[in-house]
């Protein structure tokens, strides 16, 4: 009996405890991540400006898709044949695969700006 006791009492004390993380992890997923884009434009122009609607760069990989949260990048870029994305992380890693986005919308101070992948030669993060 007192063993029983002693968890219900303790399950609710967790219960308890990880409701403040489930809020916290909510309004983390609220805000939009805090980075500036640099676009580098295949004949020369650069956009730059904090992303609008991106949060993530979701690419399909050897070993299925991912999306990777743009403040763990540094750079991406094209590959030679310009198939696939290079994603350089700030760690220094890399992964390379397929870029599963058609198009990149960068707030500017003209306004926002929708950007073709097609047209981009890389994309520089920046925290801000």
């Amino acid at each position: 009996m007192a063993h029983r006791f002693t968890l219900i009492v303790a399950l609710s004390i967790l219960s308890f405890a990880v409701q403040p993380l489930q809020a916290q992890d909510a309004d983390a997923s609220a805000d939009p991540p805090k980075v500036q884009l640099t676009v580098d434009l295949l004949d020369g122009s650069k956009i730059i400006g904090p992303p609008i609607e991106l949060t993530a760069i979701p690419m399909k990989v050897d070993f299925g898709e991912v999306s990777i949260g743009l403040p763990l990048l540094q750079q991406i870029t094209f590959t030679k044949d310009r198939a696939s994305i290079v994603a350089k992380f700030r760690n220094g890693d890399q992964l390379t695969g397929a870029l599963l986005l058609k198009q990149v919308k960068v707030k500017t101070a003209f306004g926002p700006a929708t950007i073709l992948v097609e047209r981009i030669a890389k994309v520089s993060i920046v925290p801000k």
